[in-house]
């Protein structure tokens, strides 16, 4: 089973609930659930909108720099899947609102969707897990199945 993440709110705390970007702290029981995922054979990915970027409130190598420090906290692999989208249709970096990189921005399935193909997968055999409306849109567009962080991490989340 392929199971995709959210990565600020959903596995880390989240810079836009007043925390800071750089920051980097796993939220409870991630880490553990994250083991037990991979240790039984399932796949763990990332997919995550970063449109901060967009507006210049931090760089693409910043968010490089806190996606290996999230990586380490959550004692995953560098090599774990991640898709990111840096683009906003409203970005005030003009780049950043090219429609072809807005239209894989959550609520779109795409980024879900290119995770699918690179690793295997089917809509069938795949779950997102988000903290926000668009992460629940995005899953619903990509046809996979959706749980919100809360219930999935349990009690401890």
């Amino acid at each position: 089973m392929l199971y995709i993440f959210d990565l600020d709110g959903t596995l880390i705390q989240g810079y836009m609930d007043g925390g800071d970007y750089a920051h980097v702290q796993p939220l409870p029981g991630r880490i553990e659930k994250l083991a037990e995922l991979r240790a039984v054979g399932h796949t763990v990915a990332i997919a995550t909108n970063q449109g901060g970027i967009a507006f210049g409130y931090n760089s693409e190598g910043d968010f490089k720099a806190k996606l290996i420090e999230a990586l380490r906290a959550l004692k995953l692999s560098r090599d774990t899947p991640v898709k990111v989208c840096f683009h906003h249709p409203t970005a005030s970096i003009e780049q950043y609102r090219d429609p072809e990189g807005c239209a894989r921005r959550k609520p779109s399935g795409l980024m879900l969707k290119e995770l699918m193909q690179e690793l295997g997968h089917t809509p069938a055999d795949t779950m997102y897990i988000g903290d926000r409306p668009e992460d629940d849109q995005a899953a619903e567009h990509a046809a996979v199945a959706f749980m919100w962080e809360r219930d999935f991490f349990g009690p401890l989340g």
